[in-house]
């Protein structure tokens, strides 16, 4: 724990599990969980001496005859390390959209989705007839601060991917060129993964907001205080109509005390019967991307009913190869309106927790074997060799204990692998991922399905059981744990022993 470790220490805990009958043990690192402070020397995690305490550790088990496993990495949770780069770490799918008018030839830069732990790989570019999506705040072109901070278009993207991170006390400024006339406000929160939200009313977290307007950008004058309630979805709450060509809003509290911050993807000031950017037709969308978790026991059920017309699947143009590296697009766009997406993928930025500074890094891709090979090579191998004798006697078997690293939705082979199992092309169902319906919203729903089970079978196979695979094939045992059956992959657990 934080780096206390010493040998007398080591001993006496053995000895004391040996004396109440315990005959195996787990050793972990974990980093700073706690403010107390101890008397020891702290021992750096993965250092010389780090390895020499590991080593005293399997000698006394030895001694004591009590057999023991290990977690790869610093912390409890999942996979992964400072020695993996974001180009091996998990991976979501981003996008950006672009409208444009056709019947010319057209050279323009698409703007680039969003980039974590600055890597960003294109997948796709795709056009299709659109229906025009707008609303009166999108319109206006309205300039929005944060704590007196430029978001640029983050927060009228109609993107839930491009967020802003928001604490108590932020202050939301924006200023619109004229006067301007609003009764609502919609938000998007953001939290792709906590097991805590569900001890927050079920997820039905509370924001807690003050609105105020001015005339002049000087002198404001309250509004309301606004109660939000939700996350991952669209959450609404209305005011007494107001002009005014400045708004405020500030965030005064809210009810999920698990984190310091909680991440906003949209902000819309809107008329009454006008709807956000961001409204997917197909319900519980996040979910059904495998994007958040998904709280309600309901929310993967298809959903046959809505009044959105589809993007026929004939009409999509594949234009991947009109784009340029930089972006720049040159394509005869035919004439009509039409919608552009670039589409790519990016790190999910989780990182192993709670780990020291030294073992701090990023989780490992789960559904491709290749970064998994990495990190054992990196890091297990190096305990293994350290083992010595012990290996696969006394240290007896790697453990993978809590899944806490969210989720993966893209990895660089991807569209291969669906193809694979599958039977079809991802690439004109791409815009379902991007909240729009393709064919109908039957198929659009039985699409998502699809992709929902190539994501499981995927972590089932080059994670769980090539895990499994590269254990066995060091003469160790494989064990682990967590809510698999949220992943999808029940079936993983016929090869590993549970802990």
């Amino acid at each position: 724990m934080g780096g206390n470790i010493t040998k007398d220490g080591i001993t006496k805990d053995l000895e004391a599990m040996k004396a109440q009958g315990v005959v195996q043990a787990t050793i972990f690192n974990i980093g700073e969980i706690y403010t107390k402070t101890v008397d020891v020397p702290k021992v750096r995690f993965n250092s010389p001496e780090w390895i020499e305490m590991y080593q005293w550790a399997l000698k006394e088990a030895a001694r004591l005859d009590i057999t023991i496993g290990i977690q790869t990495i610093d912390g409890f949770a999942t996979t992964g390390g400072s020695w993996i780069t974001p180009e091996l770490s998990m991976k979501q799918y981003v996008w950006t959209k672009t409208s444009i008018d056709g019947g010319k030839a057209l050279s323009i830069k698409l703007p680039e989705p969003i980039r974590v732990q600055n890597f960003y790989r294109d997948e796709a570019v795709l056009a299709f007839p659109m229906q025009e999506n707008s609303n009166s705040f999108k319109d206006a072109y309205p300039e929005i601060e944060v704590n007196n901070l430029s978001t640029g278009n983050i927060l009228l993207d109609g993107n839930p991917k491009s967020e802003i991170d928001f604490k108590k006390s932020h202050v939301v400024d924006i200023r619109f060129k004229a006067d301007f006339t609003a009764n609502k406000i919609v938000l998007y929160p953001h939290l792709p993964f906590c097991w805590d939200l569900a001890l927050v009313d079920n997820g039905r977290i509370k924001l807690f907001f003050a609105l105020s307007a001015s005339n002049d950008g000087k002198t404001y004058t309250k509004v309301a205080d606004l109660e939000f309630t939700g996350i991952n979805e669209a959450v609404t709450a209305s005011f007494p109509a107001t002009r005014a060509k400045y708004f405020r809003l500030e965030l005064i509290k809210t009810s999920f005390v698990y984190f310091g911050v909680l991440p906003i993807a949209e902000f819309e000031l809107l008329k009454e019967n006008e709807l956000p950017l961001f409204q997917p037709p197909v319900t519980s969308f996040m979910e059904k991307t495998s994007s958040v978790y998904d709280l309600n026991e309901n929310a993967l059920d298809a959903n046959s009913e809505n009044t959105i017309k589809p993007i026929s699947e004939n009409s999509i143009i594949d234009i991947t190869g009109y784009m340029s590296p930089d972006g720049i697009l040159k394509w005869n766009a035919p004439k009509g309106r039409w919608q552009i997406i670039r589409f790519g993928y990016t790190s999910t930025g989780v990182m192993v927790d709670p780990a020291s500074p030294e073992g701090l890094g990023l989780e490992v891709d789960k559904i491709d074997t290749t970064a998994l090979n990495v990190h054992i090579n990196s890091y297990a191998k190096k305990l293994l060799d350290a083992a010595g004798k012990y290996k696969g006697n006394t240290l007896r078997f790697f453990l993978v204990d809590s899944w806490e690293a969210q989720f993966q939705t893209w990895s660089k082979n991807f569209a291969i692998e669906f193809k694979d199992r599958r039977g079809y092309n991802i690439l004109p169902w791409i815009p379902v991922l991007c909240g729009e319906i393709v064919g109908s919203t039957e198929l659009s729903e039985a699409f998502l399905f699809d992709f929902r089970k190539t994501i499981a079978d995927l972590i089932d196979q080059n994670f769980y059981r090539h895990f499994a695979a590269l254990s066995h094939r060091n003469q160790m045992e494989f064990h682990g744990g967590g809510n698999l059956w949220r992943l999808g992959c029940v079936s993983s657990y016929g090869c590993i022993k549970v802990k």
